[in-house]
């Protein structure tokens, strides 16, 4: 079951290992994410930061919706990390159970919307097919922050162009 969806451009970092982890009652962290999948350094770094008693997993997108469509994986209480809202939007079109999006930052060479925030139009755009569906997207860098629903600043942003 997926208890938590968390995007954020450094995947496992401090305020994910910390707070969310814990929060949330994961004992499973999946990384999906093609690039890290395929970079075993990245991969060995990020399994340094996450606790002995948490499973870390490292999928490709494909391989994520694979994994969290497996009813064998059902009784995992699932952490999804991405990085950016290509690959939420493809996981949310073939896995149930996404209900809401936290972002922690995306910090990029794209136009700034809000501190730790930078997105392009294809961002903002992809955002949106996500929250069609139903599922909630929004700033949340920790647990102990309040959850900042993005759908009226994207829309503000795209009803400009």
């Amino acid at each position: 079951m997926i208890v938590a969806m968390h995007m954020d451009d450094r995947l496992v970092h401090g305020q994910v290992v910390m707070t969310w982890i814990p929060r949330v009652q994961a004992n499973v962290v999946l990384v999906a994410n093609d690039a890290v999948f395929n970079d075993k350094i990245r991969r060995s770094t990020m399994k340094l930061a996450v606790p002995t008693s948490t499973k870390i997993g490292f999928r490709t997108i494909d391989g994520a919706i694979e994994f969290l469509n497996n009813p064998q994986n059902s009784s995992y209480r699932v952490m999804v990390l991405t990085n950016n809202p290509f690959d939420a939007e493809k996981i949310c079109e073939h896995v149930n159970g996404v209900e809401k999006i936290t972002i922690g930052g995306i910090r990029k060479n794209a136009p700034m919307i809000r501190d730790n925030l930078n997105l392009t139009l294809e961002d903002i755009d992809s955002f949106k097919r996500i929250m069609a569906k139903g599922i909630k997207v929004g700033m949340q860098p920790t647990p102990n922050h309040k959850f900042e629903d993005l759908s009226d600043t994207f829309k503000s942003i795209t009803d400009k162009h």
